[in-house]
């Protein structure tokens, strides 16, 4: 009896010690399992997160239609390339090749025999001759592509982003400008081509082109410190609510900035009007508080720059005909000219125009800037020098006095005042303020972050 007793103890001690081991086993795979879950989970969950916070994909590459010299077309009818070791990829799929330093195109060209695009590389960049020699024919890093079009070739650069952003520092702000005002300028130039819809260079797939109807770009050749502004900015966006802003910017302002109004109905409320003299209380919006601060050169962060202030005078001929070529409109002999509405920052955002025969309404700040500037006028800046021959006013923060057979203008800026002034953040620059904080001087309630 003892035997069997001893017997059954062993075997469900045995039993006990194996279930019980099984059961750890079970326990542990269910923890491990319930462990790599809960880290997929977090896993997902931070991957998720980090999307939300930099969920913009950064563009590698951009391409660029290049314009004529004098920005007046897309079209080139001839073309000279060099470079010490260029690549012609040219027929079907770029399937033919050919090495050399110089290669001369034309629509006629044996290059575009089997189809209407040619590739070229070079290593160290391409040159146009007879292409902006008066900046010295800066060189194209990457690829030209040259479309076979009736009117001529269309020719389009593709570059990486940073080369890009270097070669528009230069163009648009300098060389020689603060490093952090670069930098600034280099941050504007990313977000404003990552957000171009450039839908009439659809058929190029192109980003833009090389004129202020984009950004300057390559105009001036980048030299050491545009390159360490676009490389020491990598990737660095500008987001509002998580998504991209654009990143309008322009020369000078008359020391004030203006809003998102005067791009149409799109809300952008980083785009705010904001005052950079020295008196908070000032309402320039009155139209006898603009004329008070307009006529004087008030002090500001840029009151040293010449088109901080400037007046030219029209005559009633001059401007009935600038406003015609304008607009379409003739409005016979001038009696008078108002300004309606102020916008932000005092911006002429509405101007009636009173004619014998018609009366116009101009509320477009492009438009009242050429149909207000004839190329006739004499324009003085606050440095006592004149320029001639402009094309449209330096901008439309504007008061109108009426004097004996017409109008003078007075005038602040150089631009259309909305988002970053350039030489505003070169003195920012200049007084100690890093390139985010200048950003963020003039664009409300953004986030500076890496494009992923």
């Amino acid at each position: 009896m003892k035997k069997i007793i001893v017997f059954f103890s062993v075997f469900f001690l045995i039993t006990a010690i194996i279930t019980g081991k099984k059961c750890r086993e079970v326990i542990q795979k269910i923890d491990t399992i319930s462990t790599e879950n809960t880290t997929n989970i977090l896993i997902k969950e931070a991957t998720t997160e980090d999307k939300k916070k930099t969920g913009i994909k950064q563009l590698q590459k951009v391409r660029i239609v290049i314009m004529s010299n004098n920005y007046t077309s897309i079209y080139h009818s001839s073309l000279t390339l060099k470079g010490d070791n260029l690549k012609v990829y040219y027929g079907k799929n770029f399937a033919k090749q050919k090495g050399c330093k110089k290669v001369s195109l034309d629509g006629d060209s044996s290059y575009f025999k089997n189809s209407d695009v040619v590739k070229i590389y070079g290593k160290t960049g391409i040159t146009i001759q007879g292409h902006n020699t008066e900046n010295g024919s800066p060189v194209y890093m990457g690829e030209l592509y040259l479309y076979r079009e009736q009117s001529g070739m269309v020719v389009v650069n593709q570059v990486d982003m940073e080369n890009y952003i270097a070669a528009v520092i230069s163009s648009e702000i300098g060389e020689e400008s603060s490093l952090e005002a670069l930098k600034a300028q280099a941050v504007c130039a990313r977000n404003f081509i990552m957000k171009s819809n450039a839908l009439k260079y659809e058929k190029y797939k192109a980003n833009a082109d090389d004129s202020t109807d984009f950004q300057v770009y390559n105009r001036i050749k980048p030299g050491k410190n545009s390159k360490r502004a676009a490389e020491e900015t990598k990737g660095v966006v500008m987001t509002y609510k998580n998504k991209l802003i654009k990143a309008y910017y322009f020369s000078t302002s008359c020391g004030y900035t203006t809003d998102y109004k005067i791009w149409g109905k799109e809300k952008m409320n980083y785009l705010k009007g904001e005052n950079f003299t020295e008196n908070s209380k000032r309402n320039v919006k009155n139209q006898w508080e603009f004329k008070k601060f307009i006529k004087k050169n008030v002090k500001g962060i840029e009151s040293k720059y010449p088109f901080y202030r400037w007046r030219v005078y029209y005559t009633n001929e001059q401007l009935e005909n600038s406003i015609y070529n304008t607009t379409g409109v003739n409005v016979g002999n001038i009696s008078r000219i108002e300004v309606n509405e102020r916008g932000a920052g005092g911006i002429a955002s509405q101007i009636t125009v009173y004619g014998d025969k018609r009366q116009i309404v101009m509320q477009n700040q492009n438009e009242i800037r050429k149909a207000l500037c004839s190329c006739y006028g004499k324009i003085k800046l606050c440095d006592d020098t004149t320029r001639a021959g402009m094309t449209m006013l330096p901008s439309a923060f504007i008061l109108l006095e009426k004097e004996k057979g017409g109008y003078t203008i007075y005038g602040g800026g150089f631009g259309h005042g909305s988002g970053m002034s350039q030489n505003g953040a070169m003195e920012m620059a200049k007084s100690g303020k890093n390139y985010k904080d200048i950003l963020k001087s003039y664009y409300h309630g953004i986030e500076i972050k890496n494009a992923n």
